[in-house]
């Protein structure tokens, strides 16, 4: 599985799988992972190790919000945030459907998930009730000297 990422030193990928290098070569005798040799010493493929690293966990944790099959390079796994298909989740709801509702529902929603299904989303009783006050000002304004 050939990438066009740089290729990671023996050091660098014994440091990504969390092994002695003695053991980096111990899988490359099992065919296990490929490596190239130069002058310089052995390159290994980015993305063949984060596969062959991949392989070596323990079953992950599965989020209800975004179940995944493996991460690429870089992506840091949490239970609150996700991107998916270029669009940002909280706890699997789009960040963009969280945008009208009061910031303080979104963060205890965020806090406490099995307490809230998810932040309350504005009323139209909430706005009904609002409306006359939008419409006459108060009577203090009015009085009010200028």
């Amino acid at each position: 599985m050939a990438s066009r990422l740089p290729r990671l030193t023996a050091a660098q990928a014994a440091a990504r799988l969390g092994v002695k290098p003695e053991t980096l070569y111990a899988y490359v005798s099992r065919g296990l992972l490929h490596r190239e040799r130069d002058a310089r010493g052995s390159t290994f493929d980015a993305l063949d190790v984060e596969t062959f690293a991949a392989g070596r966990r323990r079953a992950p944790v599965r989020s209800s919000a975004h179940p995944t099959t493996g991460s690429p390079l870089g992506v840091v796994q949490t239970d609150i945030a996700d991107i998916e298909d270029g669009e940002l989740l909280f706890r699997g709801r789009r960040a963009r459907d969280l945008i009208d509702r009061p910031f303080s529902d979104v963060v205890a929603w965020l806090w406490d998930a099995q307490r809230l299904d998810a932040p309350t989303p504005p009323s139209a009783a909430r706005a009904r009730w609002w409306r006359p006050f939008r419409r006459t000002p108060a009577p203090w304004i009015a009085s009010a000297p200028p």
